[in-house]
């Protein structure tokens, strides 16, 4: 039986490139080979392989065919090791992907304004607080990363809105 692997997994943390062999054998044996690409791809993005991983993502992507949920899966995959391995506007490509599959839900929401806060990208983060504040507004992740922006936005208005103005026939 093969298993998914994931960042716990004791094979794939003590020797990745054992597993990434056990998985080459077991690819003709398998008829569904999503779940082999989705670990390697993992593998590959641990060992900061990150041409490997990408085109171990897009054999993910062929093989999840038509399966709307392994699609947005995959592009989440992709949006999460593309921020591991550094490609940050990558990472952000593929969320959105991700993100315009799962319509109306936003199941990468958070992911997405943690990269606009490091990115510095105000209106993404703002964009994505919104959604995730309406989703939960008690969220401790989204409260942390939200609250100063919207303290601060409020900061701006409000310092704006007591400019005290001279009436107009003065």
């Amino acid at each position: 039986e093969i298993r998914n692997c994931d960042w716990s997994s004791d094979v794939c943390s003590s020797d990745p490139e054992a597993a990434l062999r056990t998985l080459d054998r077991a690819l003709p044996r398998v008829r569904d080979r999503y779940p082999l690409h989705h670990a390697r791809a993992r593998l590959l993005a641990a060992a900061h392989n990150a041409g490997g991983m990408r085109r171990e993502a897009g054999l993910m992507l062929e093989a999840a065919g038509a399966d709307l949920q392994r699609l947005i899966e995959s592009h989440g995959l992709r949006g999460e090791l593309e921020a591991a391995l550094g490609n940050l506007r990558g990472s952000l490509a593929h969320y959105e992907m991700a993100e315009t599959l799962a319509v109306p839900d936003h199941p990468f929401a958070l992911q997405m304004a943690q990269i606009a806060s490091r990115i510095g990208d105000r209106e993404l983060l703002q964009a994505r607080c919104t959604v995730l504040l309406e989703q939960d507004p008690s969220s401790e992740p989204a409260l942390r990363l939200c609250d100063p922006v919207d303290r601060k936005s409020t900061r701006l208005n409000s310092s704006h809105s007591s400019v005290s103005r001279m009436p107009s026939s003065a």
